[in-house]
Parts: structure tokens; sequence; C-alpha cells
């Protein structure tokens, strides 16, 4: 089986719904997480997750020792910029696996090796849910030379670490180098979005890539921009479920948009995770969590 590890520095406290996320790396038992925090170890770990203990200021001494700049941001959005550099930064980590990848923690995952089997990961070195860029949320790289440096050839990269605000260089300069064409559709976008509104933008645009997207062949380089289901308020759907696994009874998770009757990969809660429900534990029902994803938080789903 192909391996996976993603890489996830996270700094200041776990989220309210970190039970459950946890549960849900924990669950996808062949793929590996590893944790750079100053939140301190949950109670119970399963096998692929791995915590390293280090303050915020060593972590960015760490990234800035392995690239090469000097990397000292004020606040901990700032690492979302580090992403592309991961397979450098965190080379002695990952060089034995056949993929690295990052993620966030405001999400929960569904069966990962479903969506991301070894067929799938036999035919693209590139796996992104987005159909125009590197979902910044999950991502999955192929772990070769090629792909592990790629972050250097961003433009002005370095400039970018150094500036406090932050770049989005995951989603936009990262993404660029993989599929050049994509930039000017997404300068257009932005602009279709800023004076015509986002239905209009987002209706144009996400016609228009897919073509774009087989004209440029990128199956065929290797490259999976696909746009998946991990959006609640993009889907339609604000009922999902998700049906947690077990790593001891080798239970993997099920995480279900009851709206739209389809199983995802994952959910990103995005506008949901400000809301001031979010329960800190899913309810237990017949000896297993389960769980609702609403606008409303994460609530109890009785007799499920």
């Amino acid at each position: 089986m192909r391996t996976i590890a993603i890489i996830m520095p996270y700094f200041g406290s776990w989220p309210a719904w970190k039970d459950l996320f946890f549960n849900s790396c924990a669950s996808n038992s062949d793929v590996d997480f590893f944790f750079y925090t100053d939140c301190g170890t949950p109670d119970s770990v399963a096998p692929n997750m791995h915590f390293h203990d280090i303050s915020f200021v060593d972590y960015c001494a760490k990234a800035s020792s392995a690239i090469g700049v000097s990397f000292s941001p004020l606040t901990y959005r700032k690492l979302r910029d580090l992403r592309p550099f991961y397979g450098v930064i965190h080379y002695e980590e990952i060089k034995d696996y056949d993929f690295w990848g990052f993620g966030d923690v405001d999400l929960v995952f569904g069966n990962i090796r479903k969506f991301y089997n070894d067929d799938i990961l036999e035919r693209f070195d590139i796996l992104s849910a987005h159909v125009d860029r590197i979902s910044g949320h999950f991502a999955v790289i192929r772990n070769n030379d090629h792909y592990r440096n790629l972050c250097f050839s961003m433009w002005n990269w370095r400039n970018e670490l150094q500036r406090e605000g932050n770049s989005v260089l995951d989603e936009s300069e990262f993404s660029y180098q993989i599929h050049p064409s994509i930039r000017p559709f997404r300068i257009l976008y932005a602009k279709m979005w800023k004076y015509f509104g986002w239905d209009f933008a987002s209706g144009v645009h996400y016609r228009v890539i897919p073509l774009l997207n087989r004209v440029a062949r990128l199956e065929s380089r290797r490259i999976r921009y696909k746009q998946m289901n991990i959006h609640p308020h993009w889907s339609g759907s604000d009922y999902w479920i998700y049906y947690p696994g077990s790593y001891q009874d080798k239970v993997r998770p099920r995480l279900m948009d009851v709206g739209n009757d389809e199983e995802c990969i994952y959910c990103h809660f995005l506008p949901y995770k400000s809301r001031s429900s979010w329960r800190v534990n899913p309810c237990k029902e017949r000896g297993i969590f389960v769980a609702s994803i609403t606008p409303q938080g994460i609530l109890p789903v009785v007799g499920e």
C-alpha cells in the first residue's frame, strides 16, 4: 500500500471539536499524521498519530534553518505560507513515504483511502479537492525531488515569507507552479467576484475550468484537480453526519452529506467553526460516536 504522511503544525489551543477531529485521524489508520504543537498531546493517541512538542518560535526557527530564510511571523496564520515547503522542512520525517501533504484542523475526515486508493495514488502525483488549485485544507503530493523542491520556483517566495500578511502561497503561487495556465483565469475569477458577485463569478469559473484542465491535459501530467464535495455551504446541504471509526477495531470512519446522499472524503467546517454551539464531545450511541454537522455546530443525532 502506498504510504502518506500529513504534516500539521498547530499552535495555541486545540479547537472545541478536537475529539471529533482526532477520531477522524486515528481511524484513518493507513495515513500518518505528524503534529507539531504546543497544545499538548491528547489522552488517547493512535499509532498513526505522531505528536512533537515544540513552541511556535522554535518551529519557525526550524523552518528558517531548513529553507534558508528568516521566518518569524507574529501570528499563527502565517504558517499557511509554509505548506509548499513542508517536503523540505520535514524531509527526515517524510523521506520514507510515497506521498506527503498538509491539512487543517477545522475539518473532519471520512474514509480517506476510499477516495485516494492505491489506483489513484499510482495514476497521480498531485491530489487536490479543488478543480482550479491546490486545496490548502487537505492536499496530497508525491514525495520526489521535483515536488519537494517546486516551492523554490515560486515567484518572490523569500519576500512573501518575510512579509507579515498571509500570502496564501499554497493555493496561489504553489498551485500556479503545478498548473501555470490557470493563473489568468484565477485573476479573472477574482475580478468577476468583485464586480459581479460570487454567484455569477463561480457560475462562469467552474464551467470554464474543467474544460481548461482537459485542454491542458492535467490527467496525462498526473495532476488531479477535482472539485469534491467538501464544503457544506457549497454543496447546498447543511446536514452532514459523521460515523467515526476505531483504530483498535479497524473500523474506518464514514462521512455522509445527507442532503445529497453522498459519502465524502472530508468536511471543511469553514463558516461553521465560529458558531458558539460547537459541542465539545459528540454524543455516544450504541458504542460509537455519532455527530451531525450543521450551521448550529456539531449536534447529537439521537437514535442513529
